[in-house]
């Protein structure tokens, strides 16, 4: 666990170790959100952006809770074909 003042404008310092674990970088949007006992905050992900490349388009599968572009998609089948 790791403690955080809270300054006097309401803002919390995200330890560097959890954006890195976490991929936030400088700049990147979070979304805030709460339930009746947590405050949450995630990487915001705009809703078809590639796990794999990390590029937003409308083509390709969600697969579990995770959305593959038709790009991503040949990188994996690629990944597997050379382990072959």
């Amino acid at each position: 666990m790791t403690l955080r003042r809270v300054d006097q404008a309401g803002r919390v310092n995200i330890p560097s170790e959890l954006c890195d674990t976490f991929g936030i970088k400088k700049d990147d949007l979070v979304e805030i959100t709460r339930t009746n006992e947590h405050i949450l905050i995630k990487k915001y992900q705009p809703e078809f952006v590639c796990a794999i490349t990390g590029k937003i388009t409308d083509n390709g599968k969600t697969i579990g809770n995770s959305f593959i572009s038709e790009e991503g998609i040949k990188m994996i089948l690629n990944f597997i074909d050379e382990k072959k």
